[in-house]
């Protein structure tokens, strides 16, 4: 009930990588579940990094394309 915002990055399990939301290892299926099933209401924020900087739409839009592909199921 104190969480606000969220950034939604992913990531490989072991590492400080910063992939598109989809591309990783965090279960963002099950996330979103857990989200729902506790009534968080806050901010989600896409998190974009450096490697993305030079395509910065094409990047953004491959990452709500995967998320709105895993809210769908």
């Amino acid at each position: 009930d104190k969480m606000a915002h969220l950034h939604i990055v992913d990531g490989k399990n072991g590492t400080d990588t910063h992939l598109v939301p989809g591309e990783g290892d965090i279960p963002l299926r099950e996330l979103f579940m857990e989200l729902n099933e506790i009534g968080y209401k806050g901010n989600m924020t896409i998190e974009l990094v450096t490697n993305y900087i030079n395509e910065p739409r094409m990047f953004a839009r491959k990452a709500i394309n995967n998320l709105r592909g895993v809210l769908k199921n």
